[in-house]
C-alpha cells in the first residue's frame, strides 16, 4: 500500500495514475509506488500495442532549459530530429504536442528552417479543444505538412523555442501553499514566496515536443540530452548520464547536463534545493540528491544500491544504466523511473525502506524500465519485481512461505468474483483487489512455473528474457516463449490458464487412508477443487462460463512414525476430485496439501485468522458507532473514521448505525468503535478464545497488560455468525489519534490485533491469531487391529505442543504420536544475498 493510503484502499495519488496520455507519467512508464506497506503500489501508463522485436528510435531530443522555479516558469529550446523513414508514409501529416501554457516563439519559419518552407512545408499551430489528455491537460497541437508527392525523410529536424508555466501533475497549481506571506518592511516591494517544494515534469506535463500517435500506432522511443540551467541552490536530475558545469561559487546559477544514450519512453526532470551525494561503484555513478544536509543517510543509501545493483547483476545481467540516484521528494512518493528512484521525505527515512522498496525500485530498472511492458497485454513488471525483492528476500531470511501465505490472505480478503479479473488485463495498481491480482496472484504463479521448471532452468529463463527483450517491450507471451526454450517444454497451457482466466481453486483434502501389507503402506489420498462462480453483477471477464478444475502440479507433505519431517511428493491435478495413491516404506502419521504455500488456491477461510485487513476487504460492512461517549470529542473522531470508511468503500450496504439500532449479521463485517460501545462485547467473547482477555483497565495481550489509557487498538475477530466475515473493534481514548489510525491501520492489514500509543500514534504491538488447516491436513490416529488395518483419521485441532504446522497434531484425548510435525526450512532460489 502506498504512503498516504486511505482506510478504503484508494491513494489519493490514484486520480493522476490514468492510462494513457496525461496521467502522472506518460506512455509506458510507471509511477511504482511502495511496496513497504503491504506490497508495493503502481500504475501504469502504456502506448499503444507493439510487437517486442525491434528497437526503433523515433525522436532524438537536444533540450536546453532555464528554470524559475518561484514563478513556476521555464524557457526551452529543443532542437529534435524526428526519425521517420516509413511510419507515415501513409499521411502528410506530423502532429505534435506541447502544453498549451507555453508560448512557442515566432517567426513559425524558426521551427522548420527557411529552406523547407520555401520548399512548401506548411505549419500551423492550434489549441486542441478538448484536450486531449484524459486528465484535461491543455496542449498545442503542431501540424507539420509537407508538400503532396514529396516523401518524409528519414530524418527531420526541427527547432522549438518556447516559454512559460510549467504544469507538474503532483502539485498544485496554486502556490499559495508553498511559503507563508513574508513581512514587508516600510519602503520595500512585497517579496513573492520562494518555492518549498521541488518540480516533476514528466512526459504527461508535455514540456517537451511530443508525437501525436493514433490508437494501435507503434509508441515512440525516444533519446536526448537535457541541459538545465536552475538558480543558486537548485539542482536538476533526470536519466542518463550526468555531465555538469557547475560554477565555483554556489550563489550562481549553476547548469546540468544529462545524457541518456539508451532507449526511453518520455523524459523526466526533477529539481529541488538537493543536497548531491556521489560515489563510483564499478561502471556505475552513484547518487543520492537529499533536500538537506544528511551524510550518513546519503552514505547508507549509496552504499545499499552498490550491494543490491551487484546481487541483480549476478542474478539477472547487467545493469542497463550508467547511473543510480536516490533522489528525495517532498510529496510522500515511490517512483521508479529509469536510473533514478524518487522517495518522499518521510519515507527514506524508515528504516525498513532500505530493505523493502529500495531494492524493489532499483530492480525496476530491468523490469518496467530496462524492458518495456507491452501494453497489449498485461503488467507482467510488478509481480515479477515483487517476486524478485520482496519475495526473495523475504526467502532468504526463511521467511518465503510466510510472504506467499500473506498474499493469499490479500486474495481471500480482497477480491470476491465480482472483482476478480485475469492478469493479462492488469495495467496497474488501482485498489487493494487489483493489487492483490496483479502483484500477488502473478507472484504466486511465477512461484508455480519455478516449482514446475526447478530454480535453474526459472533463473536461465528470467536472464534470457531479460537479454532478449532490453530496451524492447515484451509481453506474456516473451516470457512464455524464453521459458520454453530454456526448458524445452510447451507452456502454452499453463500461461494460457494462469494469464488469461480469472479466478482461484479451492483445495480440500477430502479423504485419506492407507491399508499395510508385507512391511510397506499404500496410501490413498483424495483431493477437491472447486471455484467460486462468476458474480452475475460482475463486469464481463473472460472466466470461462463452465469454470472447469484448474490443473496444476500439487505438493503434499507426508509423516511418517519417528520422524518429524515428511516427504514431500508431488501429484498433478486436473479435476474436481482425484484419488492419488502412493506406496510409502513407512506407516503415515499425517498428511498435508500443499504445505509450504506454494500453489495459488483460494484459501479456507477457516486457514486464515480474522485480520483487519478481512474487514477492510468485505464487500458488504456495517459501522457501530456508541450511543454515547463521556467525551464528545472522541465521539466525533469516531464519526469522522466511520464517514472515511464509507467514502473509500462506496459500495452497497455500508452504513453507520448506533448500538441500539445494530443487530449482528452473518453476511456482513462489522467495525464496532470505542470503548463503551455495548456492542463490543461480542467482541470480547471471541477474544477469549484466543487468551486475550479485558477489564475495565485494558486488555491483556500474549501475556502482557496494555491500559485502555493512552493507547489506540484495533482487534479483529471472526463474525462468530459466519467465518467469512469478521468485526474489527476500534479503541482510542484520544480523539487526536484517531485522524492517524485512518490514516496508518490499512497498512496494518494482516494482523489480527494492533496496538498504538500517542497521539500520532506509534505502532506499540501488532501480531496474527493462531490459525489452523483442518481441510489440508489429516492426522492418523494408531493402528491397534490387525496387520492391513485402515486407520480412522483424527480432526486436527490447534495445539501447542505442535512446532509446524499449526493444528497438526490430534486432540487431547487421543494418543499422543512421537515427535512433532515440523516443516523444514525449503531452500531459497539463490545461495548469496546482498549486503547492504
Amino acid at each position: 500500500m502506498s504512503a498516504g493510503q486511505t482506510p478504503g484502499g484508494k491513494s489519493p495519488l490514484a486520480p493522476l495514475c490514468q492510462r494513457g496520455v496525461g496521467g502522472i507519467l506518460q506512455r509506458g512508464a510507471f509511477c511504482k509506488t511502495l511496496t513497504a506497506f503491504a506490497v508495493l503500489f503502481a500504475c501504469v501508463f502504456p502506448p499503444p500495442s507493439i510487437s517486442a522485436q525491434t528497437v526503433h528510435i523515433a525522436a532524438n531530443h537536444r533540450i536546453a532549459i532555464t528554470l524559475f522555479p518561484n514563478e513556476g516558469v521555464l524557457e526551452a529550446r529543443d532542437s529534435a530530429t524526428f526519425h521517420l523513414g516509413k511510419t507515415r508514409e501513409n499521411s502528410n501529416m506530423l502532429s505534435l504536442l506541447l502544453h498549451a501554457d507555453y508560448k512557442i516563439a515566432a517567426p513559425l519559419e524558426n521551427v522548420l528552417g527557411k529552406t523547407l518552407v520555401h520548399q512548401g512545408w506548411k505549419i500551423k499551430f492550434a489549441a486542441e479543444k478538448p484536450p486531449v489528455s484524459e486528465t484535461g491537460v491543455p496542449v498545442i497541437r503542431i501540424d507539420i505538412e509537407k508538400p503532396a508527392g514529396v516523401p518524409w525523410p528519414a530524418s527531420l529536424p526541427l527547432e522549438f523555442d518556447y516559454k512559460g508555466p510549467f504544469y507538474d501533475p503532483l502539485r498544485s497549481t496554486d502556490r499559495k501553499d508553498d511559503a507563508e506571506d513574508l513581512p514587508v518592511r516600510k519602503g520595500q516591494k512585497a517579496r513573492k514566496p520562494e518555492r518549498t517544494e521541488g518540480i516533476l515534469l514528466s512526459g504527461a506535463s508535455f514540456f517537451y515536443p511530443q508525437t501525436a500517435e493514433p490508437p494501435g500506432a507503434v509508441p515512440p522511443l525516444i533519446d536526448f540530452s537535457l541541459t538545465v540551467k536552475t538558480p543558486p541552490g537548485w539542482e536538476a536530475v533526470s536519466q542518463g548520464r550526468r555531465k555538469t558545469d557547475d560554477p565555483k561559487n554556489r550563489k550562481d546559477w549553476r547548469t546540468v547536463v544529462w545524457t541518456a544514450d539508451e532507449p526511453q519512453e518520455e523524459i523526466f526532470l526533477v529539481a529541488d534545493r538537493f543536497e548531491k551525494y556521489e560515489t563510483r561503484h564499478g561502471r556505475l555513478s552513484l547518487y543520492a540528491y537529499l533536500r538537506g544536509k544528511n551524510p550518513d543517510l546519503a552514505n547508507q543509501y549509496l552504499h545499499s544500491a552498490g550491494a543490491y545493483l551487484d546481487f541483480y547483476e549476478n542474478l539477472l545481467g547487467p545493469y542497463p544504466y550508467p547511473k543510480f540516484a536516490l533522489v528525495e521528494n517532498s510529496r510522500q512518493t515511490g517512483f521508479g523511473m529509469a536510473s533514478f528512484t524518487l522517495l518522499g521525505s518521510r519515507i527514506i527515512r524508515f528504516p525498513f525502506i532500505m530493505k523493502t522498496s529500495y531494492p524493489h525500485e532499483i530492480l525496476h530498472n530491468w523490469w518496467g524500465n530496462g524492458v518495456f511492458i507491452d501494453p497489449s497485454g498485461g503488467n507482467w513488471a510488478e509481480g515479477l519485481t515483487a517476486y524478485l525483492s520482496d519475495h526473495l528476500f523475504a526467502e532468504l531470511d526463511g521467511q518465503g512461505e510466510k510472504y506467499r501465505f500473506q498474499e493469499l490472505m490479500k486474495y481471500l480478503n480482497y477480491v470476491s468474483a465480482g472483482r476478480d479479473f485475469p492478469l493479462a488485463e492488469f495495467k496497474g495498481r488501482h485498489d487493494m483487489a487489483s493489487q492483490a491480482v496483479g502483484y500477488g496472484k502473478w507472484l504466486m504463479v511465477l512461484h508455480m512455473l519455478r516449482t514446475e521448471l526447478g530454480d535453474g532452468v526459472f533463473l536461465d529463463s528470467l536472464r534470457r528474457f531479460y537479454a532478449d527483450n532490453k530496451f524492447r517491450f515484451a509481453g506474456f507471451k516473451d516470457l512464455q516463449s524464453s521459458f520454453e526454450t530454456v526448458s524445452g517444454k510447451k507452456l502454452d497451457g499453463f500461461f494460457k490458464q494462469w494469464t488469461t482466466r480469472a479466478g482461484a481453486p479451492e483445495l480440500e483434502l477430502s479423504d485419506a487412508s492407507y491399508v499395510a501389507s508385507n512391511g510397506k503402506y499404500s496410501l490413498e489420498i483424495a483431493v477437491s477443487q472447486k471455484q467460486p462462480k462468476p458474480d452475475a453483477d460482475a463486469p464481463a471477464t473472460p472466466i470461462l462460463p463452465e469454470n472447469p478444475p484448474f490443473e496444476l502440479t500439487l505438493p503434499i507433505a507426508i509423516w511418517s512414525l519417528g520422524k518429524e519431517a515428511p516427504d514431500i511428493k508431488f501429484v498433478k491435478m486436473t479435476g474436481e476430485r482425484q484419488t492419488f495413491a502412493m506406496e510409502v516404506p513407512e506407516e503415515p502419521s499425517a498428511v498435508m496439501l500443499d504445505p509450504y504455500h506454494d500453489v495459488f488456491r483460494r484459501l479456507d477461510r477457516n486457514e486464515v485468522p480474522p485480520s483487519v485487513g478481512q474487514t477492510y476487504g468485505s464487500d458488504k460492512i456495517r459501522i457501530v458507532v456508541p450511543d454515547e461517549e463521556s467525551d464528545p470529542r472522541i465521539a466525533d473522531a469516531y464519526r469522522l473514521f466511520a464517514n472515511s470508511l464509507t467514502e473509500e468503500a462506496a459500495r452497497d450496504g455500508n452504513r453507520i448505525v448506533t448500538a441500539r439500532d445494530f443487530v449482528l449479521d452473518p453476511e456482513e463485517s462489522v467495525w464496532i468503535f470505542g470503548g463503551k460501545n455495548e456492542i463490543a462485547e461480542v467482541v470480547k467473547e471471541s477474544l477469549l478464545r484466543y487468551e486475550a482477555q479485558t477489564d475495565d483497565s485494558g486488555i491483556v495481550l500474549e501475556g502482557k497488560h496494555f491500559p485502555w489509557e493512552g493507547h489506540s487498538f484495533a482487534l479483529t475477530v471472526r463474525n462468530p455468525k459466519n467465518s467469512e466475515n469478521s468485526i474489527t473493534w476500534v479503541v482510542s481514548d484520544s480523539p487526536e489519534s484517531v485522524p492517524g489510525l485512518i490514516r496508518k491501520l490499512p497498512h496494518y492489514g494482516k494482523y489480527g490485533y494492533l496496538v498504538f500509543q500517542g497521539t500520532q500514534p506509534t505502532n506499540l504491538a501488532k501480531g496474527t491469531w493462531p490459525t489452523e488447516r483442518a481441510s489440508l491436513m489429516k492426522v492418523f490416529q494408531p493402528r491397534n487391529g490387525a496387520d492391513g488395518e485402515s486407520p480412522r483419521i483424527v480432526p486436527p485441532r490447534a495445539c501447542a505442543e505442535a512446532a509446524l504446522p499449526p493444528g497438526g497434531c490430534p486432540a487431547p484425548s487421543a494418543p499422543r504420536w512421537p515427535g512433532k510435525f515440523i516443516l523444514p526450512a525449503k531452500p531459497p532460489l539463490v545461495n548469496f544475498k546482498p549486503h547492504p
